[in-house]
């Protein structure tokens, strides 16, 4: 997909600033990600991995989004996939504004 991408930047000339954007957009998702990934292994609680799985989830549903509009295969339910998925990283979110911030994950408790 990437090769397919790069190869519509060098063939249209008019879309080359849309494109550049779009490159720009993919590599702030990254970075995002990086910290969101920071941001969980120094808070360490029940609220980060909250907010990590719905981070996660935001791209998951994006990347599924993406595939289905851009008709790679199984268009329709890639596009119902991701807009579930999107759903359900918005509910990630609210549940992460009224997560008790202290409490620690304790794998005894599960097990």
């Amino acid at each position: 997909m990437l090769y397919h991408f790069i190869e519509m930047i060098l063939v249209d000339e008019e879309m080359k600033g849309v494109f550049s954007v779009m490159i720009l957009y993919a590599l702030l998702v990254v970075f995002i990600s990086l910290l969101v990934l920071v941001y969980n292994k120094i808070k360490n609680s029940r609220a980060s991995m909250v907010f990590t799985m719905s981070w996660f989830a935001l791209v998951v549903s994006e990347i599924l989004r993406a595939a289905g509009y851009y008709e790679v295969g199984f268009d329709e339910v890639l596009v119902h996939t991701g807009q579930i998925l999107f759903i359900v990283s918005n509910a990630l979110l609210v549940y992460y504004t009224i997560v008790n911030e202290s409490e620690k994950p304790s794998i005894v408790k599960y097990v």
